[in-house]
């Protein structure tokens, strides 16, 4: 007998299931992973990277980048991957958005809203965490706001990186 018994909260047991390596001993399903660094240090090549490698896996992957110019992303070679990766990586880049602050919270809004559908076997890709944050790193609100949105994504079997 528990010594919190009282509290009388009935627990899914399932949900201490074995996580599943996507990569191994880099990155489980249901997830939520975050990658910090500087900015130029190559992060947004290791999540392209990630992306192509967890497309070969059978993942649906999803990449939300308000961070990086179009421009960019061509100079650096990324949409040749884009295309490459033939639907299965679902690119969104905000600089490509007539208001990038307003279609990507809808974005957040329609993946929450679809979270009933399943999203195990995907990963999702927030290439921008301070965008996502409405520019303010220590705003417990937005970060509050943030993760539960991460949650939401993960408790659908979806797997979280944000950098």
């Amino acid at each position: 007998m528990s010594r919190f018994e009282f509290l009388q909260i009935e627990q899914n047991t399932n949900a201490f299931a074995v996580q599943i390596e996507v990569l191994e001993g880099f990155l489980f399903e249901r997830s939520i992973n975050m990658l910090y660094a500087r900015a130029g240090t190559g992060k947004t090549w290791l999540c392209f990277a990630l992306a192509k490698c967890l497309v070969q896996k059978g993942f649906d992957v999803l990449y939300l980048d308000p961070d990086n110019p179009y421009d960019l992303i061509k100079k650096r070679g990324y949409e040749t991957h884009i295309k490459a990766l033939n639907g299965k990586l679902t690119y969104i880049n905000g600089d490509l958005m007539d208001d990038m602050r307003l279609e990507m919270n809808e974005a957040n809004e329609k993946i929450v809203q679809n979270a009933k559908l399943s999203y195990d076997k995907c990963v999702f890709i927030y290439d921008g965490l301070k965008f996502f944050l409405g520019g303010s790193m220590y705003d417990e609100t937005k970060i509050d706001k943030l993760v539960m949105l991460f949650k939401r994504i993960r408790k659908a079997g979806g797997t979280v990186i944000v950098i």
